[in-house]
């Protein structure tokens, strides 16, 4: 898988005298710069196999659903979407978060759950030590570590030693999170937590973490939109 977490820029294709160029386009190197959040009058828009109106749709994505952006070619976002698999997204239905409100967690308390509020919306996660005797863990053919059946996000190889838990409220009220949320996700800081508010807060929040045991890097972002869970995008793992 691609590293997002330390990307300086990404290459887009412009023309120039109806010659197509590259050029690099500088983006944060954080989260910021490759997120974005699905927006389209429809409700959903298509995701394609390449960077076409000519290419074939293979899936369909909800508005509100957040995406990782692994490069622009042309009017077109590469998407980070696993191993092996190439989803493309036109640009014009994708809205950046550069500019939307940040509310960070204030700084955790060793054994006590990090908490970002904004307003009436709460983000809280918890963390727990990892008990293998309560998995089946196996090695992979490339050496990495699977726990259930699933590849392990926060290691390099190595048994996780804590898993996370997300909670979520707006208004007082728990929505419900549904497991995949926070399945393969492991060694949590709980510091990197933090929102990303729209302009207009009922439309989208997302919920950001770092998270890692000094290997093994990623990044988790789950969507919540108009009161209920929208999705998840996972990048960074080496």
């Amino acid at each position: 898988m691609k590293s997002l977490l330390t990307v300086a820029a990404i290459v887009c294709a412009v023309s120039i005298g109806g010659i197509a160029s590259s050029a690099p386009v500088e983006v944060e190197p954080s989260p910021l710069g490759t997120l974005r959040v699905v927006e389209d009058p429809d409700g959903h828009t298509n995701l394609r196999s390449g960077p076409s109106l000519k290419d074939d749709v293979v899936g369909k994505v909800a508005s509100g659903t957040v995406v990782a952006v692994v490069e622009i070619k042309g009017d077109w976002a590469e998407l980070e979407y696993g191993p092996d698999k190439t989803r493309f997204i036109h640009t014009s239905r994708l809205r950046k978060l550069g500019k939307w409100k940040q509310t960070a967690a204030p700084a955790p308390v060793e054994g006590k759950p990090a908490v970002a509020k904004n307003g009436s919306f709460h983000a809280q996660v918890q963390s727990a030590p990892f008990v293998a005797a309560d998995h089946k863990l196996k090695k992979d053919k490339e050496g990495g570590m699977t726990v259930d059946g699933h590849a392990v996000h926060g290691t390099d190889g190595e048994a996780p030693r804590k898993t996370l838990s997300l909670t979520v409220t707006i208004d007082g009220k728990a929505l419900t999170i549904p497991a995949e949320a926070t399945r393969d996700l492991y060694e949590p800081n709980m510091e990197t937590l933090k929102l990303l508010t729209a302009p207009k807060p009922a439309e989208t929040t997302v919920v950001v973490m770092e998270n890692s045991d000094g290997a093994g890097a990623y990044c988790v972002a789950w969507s919540f939109t108009n009161g209920s869970y929208a999705g998840r995008v996972v990048f960074g793992q080496n």
